[in-house]
């Protein structure tokens, strides 16, 4: 289905509601930069099924078979299209799980929106892009991003998938380095679903302000998941994410890198246990 959003249609994946859909309280799932809502892992939407939690995953403006945004824009409006999609759902409120600039969003949900927010899990995340107070992220993913931004992707739909794949081995850390064997279809899938090489994400993310002197603005229960390994927001930006939100549960996955694999949910399910089941049936 398509619900409308401040910058055009944007695309939820109602197939996955209709059959998960309970007097649960839904997860709202907030992808990284430029993917679409297929990027989350079959495991993590199987859990959510077996819990009978309706998992609400969607194509952000600019990525897959949502509008391409005519202008820039900000997270702020990001934020504001995950409300117009909770709307269309008719979802009072949601629990926001987000990764990357996805946690992002969901930092500015709870700060701008907080009367939709149930609870939040920022997954590889970050208060503030450029934030002088925090680390920038690795030299030798900054010279490698350039290098690839440069040259561009392939075209050819097998090679694009290639060059996805390389661009995660980039991301991942030492912990989760064996999972080649299980990547390409995932990435496969997102190819299908109309991967855009230009978006304005980036642009969304530079652009916003910092919410470290915000944090202790959420008031909502929220776990931070960080790996050891991220090189593109070091630890210190997760450690400042649940330093800074009041009560926040700190979980580090040691040689995790930035990334979402399979196998992370087993390090923080009982978090996500205890999160759903403080809101349930509300």
């Amino acid at each position: 289905m398509f619900v409308v959003g401040s910058a055009g249609q944007l695309w939820v994946d109602d197939d996955r509601l209709a059959a998960t859909t309970t007097g649960s309280v839904p997860v709202l799932l907030l992808a990284p930069a430029d993917m679409p809502g297929v990027f989350w892992p079959a495991p993590l939407l199987e859990w959510f099924d077996e819990r009978g939690v309706a998992a609400v995953r969607y194509d952000q403006r600019d990525t897959g078979r949502s509008d391409v945004a005519a202008q820039e824009y900000s997270l702020r409006d990001l934020a504001a299209d995950a409300v117009a999609v909770l709307d269309a759902l008719e979802i009072e409120r949601a629990h926001a799980m987000g990764l990357s600039m996805g946690g992002m969003v969901a930092q500015v949900l709870a700060l701008d929106f907080p009367e939709r927010v149930h609870s939040l899990t920022l997954v590889a995340t970050t208060p503030g892009l450029g934030d002088p107070r925090l680390p920038g992220p690795a030299g030798h993913i900054v010279q490698e991003l350039a290098k690839r931004i440069y040259a561009g992707p392939p075209t050819e739909p097998d090679e694009l998938v290639d060059w996805l794949l390389a661009g995660r081995r980039l991301f991942a850390g030492p912990r989760f380095a064996h999972r080649d064997g299980e990547l390409p279809d995932q990435v496969r899938a997102i190819v299908a679903a109309g991967w855009r090489a230009e978006t304005g994400h980036g642009a969304a993310v530079v652009n916003s302000a910092s919410r470290l002197d915000r944090l202790g603005e959420i008031s909502v229960p929220t776990t931070v998941v960080h790996g050891t390994a991220d090189n593109v927001f070091t630890v210190e930006h997760g450690l400042a994410l649940a330093d800074g939100i009041s009560g926040a549960e700190l979980i580090l996955i040691e040689g995790m890198g930035h990334e979402f694999p399979a196998e992370l949910i087993e390090s923080f399910v009982a978090s996500l246990e205890r999160l759903l089941s403080a809101t349930s049936g509300k």
